[in-house]
């Protein structure tokens, strides 16, 4: 998982799947670092997701949580297809930020 770092943003691009177990409790790790090192907007990446299951969205939803308590700012952008499916049969979009484009990293900045 490589990361894009720009002062206070972070875009973090994913890939495989999140299935809970060990990738989303490393997932969910090293968010809370960032958080802790004081990143002010996460982006994550999920053009290369291929699929999540409860856990892993549960997962981006405890992410979101987390980093707005903290005073952050939080996105997903680019889910693939199977992902974008799920969050629409979970009517999760209206709580997860969700864009389509990675046109919105530069009006995230803080």
């Amino acid at each position: 998982m490589k990361q894009w770092k720009d002062q206070k943003t972070i875009i973090l691009p994913l890939k495989g799947k999140l299935m809970g177990g060990i990738e989303t409790k490393n997932l969910e790790e090293r968010i809370h670092r960032l958080i802790q090192r004081g990143v002010q907007c996460l982006i994550l990446d999920l053009s290369r997701v291929r699929w999540a299951n409860g856990s892993g969205i549960g997962c981006l939803v405890g992410a979101q949580k987390e980093i707005e308590t903290a005073g952050g700012s939080f996105k997903l952008v680019n889910p693939s297809r199977k992902v974008q499916t799920i969050i629409e049969m979970t009517h999760l979009g209206s709580i997860l930020n969700v864009a389509q484009t990675a046109d919105v990293y530069a009006g995230l900045s803080h």
